[in-house]
């Protein structure tokens, strides 16, 4: 008898983490679709998803050439881009003026009829 996975089965053993990601490995990289055991719920068989996860291709081993292109030579971690993002946003803002009085726009003057 082949043992089957549950949604919560492949969370637990760390596969997917919600069900989205799972959806759009079915959609779009070939996870096995599973058996339908009622409206709600699917369940796929171990070795399926075992072969799809054994197919799937493994990244390469960082090479000096790869980190030096990076922008780390030395081998140390790069900043997060977000970091440098926000560094870069904030030197091309213009400085706000606290010396300038603010424009309040005038209140509409209503007439009395």
């Amino acid at each position: 008898m082949r043992k089957r996975l549950r949604y919560r089965d492949l969370v637990a053993l760390g596969i997917v983490a919600n069900r989205i990601t799972l959806r759009n490995w079915i959609r779009d990289r070939g996870f096995p679709r599973g058996v339908l055991l009622g409206p709600n719920s699917r369940s796929w068989a171990a070795d399926e998803v075992e072969t799809w996860i054994a197919s799937r291709p493994s990244s390469p081993k960082r090479t000096p050439l790869t980190r030096m292109l990076q922008g780390t030579v030395d081998g140390s971690q790069p900043k997060r881009a977000g970091q440098a993002r926000a560094r870069n946003s904030a030197a091309k803002r213009s400085p706000v003026r606290t010396d300038m009085p603010r424009k309040v726009p005038a209140k509409p003057v209503r007439s009395r009829a």
